[in-house]
This record gives structure tokens, sequence and C-alpha cells, in this order.
């Protein structure tokens, strides 16, 4: 399991707790400055550490790369400072490098692959990410238009006729 996704849980925990206070603040950054230390130079996180061998596993899941992108964003807001922010949108181009677009219906989505499928959760994961780390910044927004636009097509394509989604598409 991501180790990054434990950690985003416990930044979601205290940040939506209400509980503002210096001690959550220290933990928030202690959390957050570990995710940014484990962060990989493509901007993705290790996904899980073996302890017998001493070393990073090579095994990974984009679910969790989405929502340990997702958990640093609502890290910086919190903290505010610069250098998450930034480990944010490392993160955020990490993911982006590997999606693909494809047009159907004269309209462009955009996903990030999976095998030969791609995981609905990411897209949504991601779109959260980008939206919580430009939240306060305009033109990081507006670059961010078009991708968030065609993740959202991708999983507007995916919805079945009985309303739900695809998990897989």
């Amino acid at each position: 399991i991501l180790i990054g996704t434990l950690v985003a849980i416990l930044l979601f925990f205290w940040l939506f707790t209400g509980r503002n206070s210096i001690r959550n603040s220290t933990e928030i950054r202690t959390a957050a400055d570990w995710m940014l230390r484990t962060q990989k130079e493509n901007g993705l996180f290790h996904y899980q550490y073996d302890l017998r061998r001493q070393r990073y596993d090579t095994e990974d899941n984009i679910v969790r790369q989405a929502g340990g992108a997702y958990g640093l964003a609502k890290a910086a807001t919190y903290l505010n400072e610069e250098k998450y922010f930034q480990g944010t949108f490392n993160a955020i181009r990490g993911l982006l490098d590997g999606s693909e677009t494809y047009t159907r219906q004269g309209t462009t989505a955009r996903f990030v692959p999976v095998a030969d499928t791609s995981r609905n959760n990411t897209n949504a994961l991601l779109i959260l990410a980008i939206l919580e780390a430009v939240n306060k910044r305009s033109a990081a927004y507006r670059e961010y238009q078009v991708i968030l636009e065609e993740l959202a097509q991708h999983i507007i394509f995916s919805q079945k006729p009985d309303g739900s989604f695809y998990d897989r598409y």
C-alpha cells in the first residue's frame, strides 16, 4: 500500500476535523515533508518500502498516486507554503506526463492509463488535486483549465445509461 495514501488519509482527517491547533499543523507539516522526501524525480511517490530488503519496491498504484497528490495539495493549502505547492504540481505533472487523450463525438477527453484501461477514480482525484493546488492562483487555473475539462470529459464518457459509472473505462 502506498505509504503516501496513509499519510494523505491522516492529512484529510486533520484538515476536515476543524481542529486547527499548532499540534495539528506540526503533524500535517511532518506528513507533508515526508511525502516530499518520498517523491521521485518524475513527480510520483514511492509506492511502498520493503523493510526486509531495505529498499523501495517497484510496484505502483496510479489511483493512490493521484490520492497522494490530492493529500499533498490539501496540506499545501493548509500550510500555505510554496514547497508543498511545488511538490503538488510536480505530482500533477508526473500523472499528466503519462496521460493520453482521445476524441469522441468531437470532444477531447484525457485519462491516465493503467494496463489497457483507465481508472475513473484516478481522474477524479487528479481533478481534485489540481483544483486544490490552483485554488488561489488564477494564472495556474488558466494553465490547467483545458486539462481539467478533458479529465472531466473522460469521466462523463464513462457514465452508464443508468447514471452510474464504469470503474474502468
